[in-house]
């Protein structure tokens, strides 16, 4: 056995139970630092159709609502318009309180147009931000539309 600057003995054993304890705390640490994501309040799937008077479907949408702190991003979209029809979508994201309800940010995607015997189509992700306003973005409204018939599908998406 060595001796400390004391005179003590210094036990091999303490020294490796030691350096084992401050390994797995490092580790613990690294990995913690590694695996940070934004904090998510849920996670949630939204489908919304429009249909013709008749009851013939026109088109319809599907997707996820992934929430962020301040804002929500609206993921896997998947539109299906019908051959010879053309729909987009509308989507408003709000600040929903039980005083009043607070428009803060709009996305609108492109107009699609199906054809034979109708197309699926993936639009691009992309996010609702609410900036800086307190409380963020906790209420989304979704339109599927068909300005050609006037019709719309609606439907909505809440943290």
């Amino acid at each position: 056995m060595s001796r400390n600057g004391s005179g003590d003995p210094i036990d091999p054993m303490r020294i490796r139970r030691l350096f084992t304890v401050l390994a797995v705390a490092a580790m613990g640490a690294v990995a913690s630092l590694g695996t940070s994501a934004p904090a998510l309040a849920s996670t949630a799937s939204f489908d919304v159709s429009v249909t013709h008077s008749s009851g013939v479907l026109v088109s319809r949408m599907t997707g996820d609502f992934r929430w962020l702190n301040q804002s929500v991003t609206i993921t896997n979209i998947r539109q299906y318009v019908k051959g010879g029809e053309c729909a987009y979508g509308l989507f408003d994201g709000w600040h929903d309180n039980p005083d009043e309800a607070i428009w803060l940010d709009t996305r609108t995607t492109r107009e699609r147009c199906g054809s034979g015997s109708g197309t699926w189509f993936e639009p691009d992700d992309f996010t609702l931000a609410a900036g800086d306003f307190e409380g963020g973005i906790n209420y989304v409204d979704i339109w599927l539309n068909d300005d050609e018939h006037t019709r719309y599908g609606r439907t909505e998406g809440r943290r």
